[in-house]
């Protein structure tokens, strides 16, 4: 026995047309459904229909499911539109930074480099062109840090036996200085600067006189560190300058201490 297929939806036009046969001058629809109804709701009557379809627990007709999808469709792509969105065939959104998404998901940007570029090769990133820039102020640092270190030796043999130390160690960090600015010079040439020597006798004189020098000296040299370290755009030259100012400034405390003792 073959089974009859009802149709999801009811075709009201071909129950008028049987109605006409049977009894023309009566009403087919007694509950109110004009002959004319529309077997598909509109549009804009199609939230309406299928929120109280849903309400019922009613199940959808298909026709009703595509409109629906259609209408949910549509809505989708005005909101992308105006949100300065695409939408491709599949529905899927593109963003507005121009991100592309290719068959496997993954993100790709459209001005991605390709990866053969690779890194543009731009030399140091410091001690490069810009500390070379500095080599002649770099040069007479050396010159007067190896003299002040043979200064503060032949202060110390002639200084009183309490502040022999004192001059010691500042001669043996101002001999440090120098060394820090040739391997400055060395990472930035690559070749090794040879300072001048002198054998010259120092004099140191009377011991107030010789402090007082010493004390303009070293704050002179702490100036001209921090002003260097203000004329070079390399970082880490900067960075070594202002370290050595600060080691300049502190010579200048130690000598102050010293000549307040002496004066005391």
């Amino acid at each position: 026995m073959e089974q009859q297929t009802v149709p999801n939806t009811y075709d009201y036009r071909q129950y008028d047309q049987i109605w006409q046969r049977v009894s023309p001058n009566l009403n087919p629809y007694p509950g109110g459904v004009p002959a004319n109804q529309r077997a598909v709701p509109a549009m804009a009557d199609l939230g309406q229909t299928v929120q109280q379809a849903l309400q019922n627990g009613q199940s959808l007709p298909n026709n009703l499911t595509m409109q629906q999808n259609a209408q949910t469709a549509l809505q989708n792509g005005q909101t992308a539109l105006q949100n300065g969105q695409m939408v491709t065939q599949n529905g899927q959104m593109m963003p507005q930074n121009g991100q592309m998404m290719p068959q496997n998901g993954q993100m790709m940007t459209q001005n991605a480099a390709p990866a053969e570029m690779g890194m543009m090769d731009t030399g140091p990133c410091c001690m490069g062109p810009e500390a070379e820039e500095m080599l002649d102020i770099l040069h007479s640092f050396i010159e007067e840090e190896m003299s002040d270190r043979r200064y503060y030796l032949a202060f110390a043999r002639q200084a009183p036996a309490w502040a022999r130390q004192t001059l010691r160690d500042i001669s043996a960090e101002e001999a440090a200085h120098a060394k820090r600015l040739m391997a400055v010079h060395y990472l930035i040439t690559g070749t090794c600067y040879q300072p001048a020597i002198s054998d010259e006798r120092i004099y140191v004189g009377a011991m107030c006189a010789a402090l007082r020098t010493r004390y303009h000296e070293e704050v002179c040299g702490a100036v001209n560190y921090a002003r260097a370290a203000d004329g070079t755009t390399d970082p880490c030259l900067e960075k070594l300058l202002r370290e050595l100012s600060d080691e300049e400034y502190s010579h200048a405390d130690r000598i102050l201490a010293m000549l307040e003792r002496t004066m005391g």
